[in-house]
């Protein structure tokens, strides 16, 4: 393995609470470091920049211990032995034995030397080896503290908080775990030209390169997505349960706003547009907004599909109903074939605006969250300012 792929730290033994911790992930011949807080012995708390997700640590026989993670349905596994944390992040959505094996590990500051030369802040253009259409790297360093934070940005949502380390020689990672996607980036920087390697998990590995551009933008979300047909009124056949199925049409749209979200719980964009969709409910509901979320699962069997919307939506205090797509194996498919009067459906998430006369009026594909910073207070001013011009217009 490359030597800048790797991350030593020494194993820690005897008391490890309320201490700055490594969470790393193996994965093959690679090692995934992530953030993790150990405040009690059943409170943790996983840190990705600016997010904190908290977990709740439930301890078994023979020191061995389980933690759902919060939202996504996926959970932790793992022992304590001779003082050491071990274990697997299981994902039961993803098709086969889904598990990533981890240790937990003492954070172990490093001395940095001169050749540390990444600048303060600087914005790529990348492009995958496996993709033709180009992304956004956006990144800046702390140099007080040795850190560096950023996130990618591509048509269909982002990366999130992403958060690492440089190394010398101007080399540099960034990762994420959030609960159902675990990010790994690792880059190299020579003059304004970038190139890397870029994970999600065990399911995907490609090449990188870029080059700095700090003009360079994104096609506008909502110039991606289209009903094909302008002048025809969204029709959809969704479930409500495992037995029950319910169709909306002009009659559930006509004299309202609806935002109508594509979406799925295994999908942290989607969460995000949730918390935002949720929000903008809660101010303008008593104007007329409705929301119709429709969720597309992993798998399907409907009664599991229902098991993980029900929990995410208790999770996340939804005050609507959400309903289940289905129709194929996949949430892809099904969604084509659910939103078929649509172009395509080429992210999760999607949402779509809906005017008082029962028309599609936008479609935004994909949801820049918060960990984009600026890009997420344009993009939900941009969808907030649309519902509103709805909502006052006659």
């Amino acid at each position: 393995m490359k030597a800048w792929m790797l991350l030593f730290f020494a194993a820690f033994s005897g008391s490890v609470y309320a201490q700055s911790h490594l969470i790393v992930f193996k994965i093959e011949d690679k090692s995934i470091p992530c953030r993790i807080e150990l405040k009690t012995d059943v409170q943790w708390e996983i840190v990705n920049g600016a997010e904190r997700i908290p977990l709740e640590i439930k301890w078994g026989k023979d020191s061995t211990f389980t933690s759902s993670l919060p939202l996504f349905n996926t959970y932790f596994e793992g022992k304590k032995e001779k003082g050491i944390l071990t274990g697997e992040w299981v994902d039961p959505s993803r098709s086969g034995d889904y598990r990533i094996p981890f240790q937990i590990m003492k954070f172990k500051s490093r001395d940095f030397d001169t050749k540390v030369h990444i600048p303060l802040h600087l914005k790529y253009k990348i492009v995958f080896e496996d993709d033709t259409v180009p992304a956004i790297l956006d990144m800046a360093i702390v140099k007080e503290e040795y850190m560096i934070f950023g996130t990618v940005m591509t048509e269909t949502g982002d990366y999130r908080y992403l958060q690492g380390e440089p190394f010398e020689n101007n080399r540099f990672y960034l990762s994420a775990f959030d609960g159902t996607h675990l990010f790994y980036l690792a880059g190299h920087l020579e003059d304004d030209k970038i190139d890397g390697i870029f994970m999600s998990g065990k399911h995907y590995l490609a090449k990188f390169t870029g080059i700095a551009d700090a003009n360079f933008e994104l096609r506008k979300a909502d110039e991606l997505t289209w009903m094909k047909d302008s002048k025809e009124t969204l029709k959809l056949k969704v479930s409500t349960d495992e037995k029950t199925e319910r169709s909306f049409g002009e009659k559930d749209w006509k004299g309202k706003v609806t935002l109508v979200q594509i979406m799925g719980t295994w999908c942290p964009n989607c969460t995000d547009e949730s918390r935002f969709v949720k929000s903008m409910y809660a101010k303008y509901s008593s104007q007329g907004l409705q929301v119709v979320p429709v969720s597309f699962e992993r798998g399907t069997d409907k009664k599991v599909a229902f098991t993980r919307i029900n929990s995410q939506a208790k999770q996340m205090a939804l005050p609507y109903t959400v309903y289940l797509g289905t129709g194929a194996d996949s949430p892809q498919k099904a969604a084509a074939i659910v939103f078929a009067q649509l172009n395509h459906v080429m992210s999760f998430p999607t949402l779509i605006l809906i005017g008082k006369d029962g028309k599609v009026k936008k479609v935004w594909t994909g949801f820049y969250g918060p960990g984009t910073g600026v890009h997420y207070a344009e993009h939900t001013a941009e969808i907030e300012d649309a519902v509103l011009r709805l909502l006052r217009k006659d």
